[in-house]
């Protein structure tokens, strides 16, 4: 039993338009503050919530669009409906060992290969009345129609049918010692009244009460009080059912002595146990994480083994033998399961974990949180900042939430590409390694590590700040940039795209060009707009599909080809697509910087360069190209005999050791000033097209 899909409209910053958010077994949701996380936990405690409070709609649940905020309604409504699906049923051995309530017989089945599913509706009305804060009318319905239902089709859901699913919600804003008192109240307390007391305990606890009461009435210090206490009140009053006023430290009934039952922990180092109230705010948010654990965990082992009971009954077993086996479970137990009366669907709701635990703790959180969800009756949702507990979640159990331009709430699924597919591979564990993309305000796509160190150092010396504006490098090694191209797109996380163009290399230059072409037309992008380019004659063409196919056999070694791959290059950096020329970015570099980077290797080393024009130096020029190319070298006019310096270091530095740990020396080697002057005119144009698309997101 789960629910699949939440359906909410017009609560809190969701708008009039009904927004459905598809629910797995474990659900993140994701997105910058005010997106509408916090407003999708409320939802469902709303819903189903463990206390009163949590249950009731009030008047700020309801959405004000943007444009009557001034002059307040007369009414609003809303409404939160949840689908619950139940895929036990399709599976015999769970449907046995769990089952599933009598009352939910408000099952509705569209066809006969899918799963039975309930609708569940709350739907809220406020009305401006003569109090200041109006009134709300609220209503929880089952709707027994997959479609447009009628007034006909709404049952009204009992409270037993309702107490039959929990949610626990855990706010940001967390107060431990009150959840604590509260659980104990709530989920404890169940916990004790479900519990079969022996006798012997009873006359055991009561017994030793009245011992205590007994030494304390002894007292001759308690005893002088109540004598005072008690010549105050009698000439005050004369009711005899309330006279003689006793002081106890506690009462002797066995319920009220167990209901005060606490935790205490081992003793510390001068024997004194340590209570609860004695742990920080975070040892107290984890235990009470450990209190609902336990709560569930037990439930389970209980359920199960009540299952495996059922199983071994024969059918023709007499009802009174099988009432006598019940009374024999629950006294082995100890624990009366229908006293307990253990929820179907128990539904853990956590705001941002992350607050007030040290690191170190998500991981073990994130385990028992996903651990729980797999249970036929446990489903986690939560909401998160931190890219540690992302980097534990699966993509596609993510919800990213942002606000449109009526300030209300859109929610998009992270769609990865298919699972038979070995780009899903990759772009799963890209995602699940890169996290923070989801929290970014610019994603910069690049091939390697070394974007993320040269970027941020050019930026800083151009004025552009990034750590501040949360922008994040994700490096895709060239691969399945389409796949985040798309993704990227679908979340509305704007974006910019560094790659290689790798001339000479096999698949590079014009390959690289047609790549780029082809996944844009993908996205949308206007074909005709797209293909329109420049040739080096400065005359206007529009490229052919069958043109666009061949593109990759496009000759390079001729001066006006080059000419026209700078055109198409100028195009693409017009779609954020941008291309280190005429290698990789290693190599812009290095043509720039090479006296800074030769400091980057080991006093007295270097590449061996021969003497130019011998034949020995021609013969270690062909292996160095051949390294660098995979072929014998590139013809291109991009590259020149000044090159071969360049191509000698360019393997030794760059081939031979971490690019990385290069670039990090020779970046704080290069006084920013001389950065900013001399850097690759691509990597500059990259930076202020960065700043802009900064500065709109502020502006918006």
């Amino acid at each position: 039993m789960k629910i699949t899909s939440l359906t909410i409209c017009n609560f809190r910053c969701f708008g009039p338009e009904p927004v459905t958010i598809s629910l797995s077994e474990a659900t993140c949701l994701v997105g910058t503050n005010g997106a509408g996380k916090s407003a999708v936990l409320i939802a469902i405690s709303r819903l189903f919530g463990v206390s009163e409070a949590e249950r009731t709609v009030v008047k700020s649940d309801f959405h004000i669009p943007d444009e009557i905020e001034e002059e307040e309604p007369d009414e609003l409504s809303l409404s939160i409906e949840a689908r619950i699906e139940f895929p036990e049923l399709g599976d015999q051995e769970e449907l046995t060992s769990l089952g599933v309530p009598e009352f939910f017989n408000q099952m509705i089945v569209e066809d006969v290969e899918s799963a039975p599913f309930c609708r569940v509706r709350l739907e809220a009305k406020w009305f401006a009345t003569s109090l200041s804060e109006g009134d709300v009318e609220q209503s929880l319905y089952w709707v027994t129609t997959p479609t447009d239902e009628t007034e006909e089709q709404k049952h009204r859901m009992s409270p037993l049918q309702r107490s039959q699913i929990h949610a626990i919600y855990v706010p940001a804003a967390r107060d431990p010692s009150r959840q604590l008192r509260a659980a104990r109240g709530s989920t404890f307390g169940r916990l004790l009244r479900s519990i079969k007391w022996s006798d012997k305990i009873r006359s055991t606890l009561e017994g030793r009460a009245q011992d205590v009461l007994d030494a304390f009435g002894d007292e001759p210090a308690i005893q002088t009080v109540t004598e005072a206490i008690r010549a105050n009140w009698d000439e005050l009053q004369n009711l005899t059912s309330f006279e003689d006023p006793t002081l106890r430290p506690l009462n002797p009934r066995f319920e009220n002595l167990v209901r005060n039952l606490e935790f205490a922990f081992n003793p510390d180092s001068e024997h004194k146990q340590n209570q609860l109230e004695n742990l920080s705010e975070g040892l107290q948010s984890l235990f009470y994480l450990a209190l609902v654990g336990m709560m569930f965990d037990l439930e389970e082992r209980l359920l199960e083994k009540k299952a495996e009971q059922d199983e071994e009954e024969h059918e023709d077993e007499v009802e009174d033998q099988k009432e006598e086996n019940e009374k024999d479970d629950a006294d082995e137990d100890g624990i009366s399961l229908s006293k307990l009366n253990p929820p179907s669907l128990v539904i853990l709701t956590i705001e941002e974990p992350e607050n007030h635990l040290a690191p170190h703790y998500l991981g073990r959180i994130v385990e028992r949180l996903l651990r729980l969800s797999k249970s036929p009756r446990g489903q986690v949702l939560l909401s998160s900042h931190s890219p540690s507990i992302m980097s534990r979640i699966e993509p596609a159990q993510v919800r990213y939430l942002r606000l449109n331009s009526q300030n209300e709430s859109e929610v998009h699924e992270i769609l990865l590409p298919s699972s038979a597919d070995e780009a899903f591979k990759y772009v799963n564990d890209a995602v699940r390694a890169h996290p923070e993309l989801y929290f970014s305000t610019l994603v910069v796509l690049g091939e390697g590590d070394s974007e993320s160190v040269v970027l941020p150092r050019l930026a800083d010396s151009l004025g552009v700040p990034l750590d501040r504006n949360f922008v994040s490098f994700v490096p895709l090694g060239g691969r399945h940039v389409n796949h985040f191209w798309k993704l990227l797109s679908d979340l509305h996380i704007p974006y910019i795209t560094l790659l290689d163009l790798d001339l000479g290399r096999e698949g590079g230059g014009w390959g690289r060009i047609k790549y780029a072409c082809k996944e844009l037309l993908r996205l949308g992008i206007d074909r005709k707009k797209l293909l329109e380019s420049v040739d080096a004659k400065g005359k206007k063409t529009f490229l052919p599909d069958a043109e666009l196919e061949k593109m990759h056999t496009w000759d390079t070694e001729k001066k006006e080809s080059i000419e026209n791959l700078k055109n198409w290059r100028e195009c693409l950096e017009g779609y954020d697509v941008f291309f280190s020329y005429p290698l990789d970015l290693d190599f812009s570099l290095l043509r720039k910087f090479l006296d800074v980077y030769k400091t980057a290797a080991p006093p007295g080393a270097g590449p061996s360069i021969p003497k130019s024009g011998t034949d020995q130096y021609d013969e270690k020029l062909s292996e160095v190209l051949k390294s660098i190319f995979k072929t014998g070298g590139s013809k291109s006019p991009a590259y020149t005999t000044a090159d071969q310096e360049f191509f000698f270091w360019y393997r030794y530095l760059f081939l031979g050791r971490g690019k990385p740990t290069t670039h990090f020396q020779a970046m704080a080697t290069i006084p920013p000033t001389i950065l900013a002057e001399d850097a690759p005119k691509v990597l500059k144009r990259l930076i202020t097209r960065m700043k802009a698309k900064l500065n709109h997101q502020q502006q918006a």
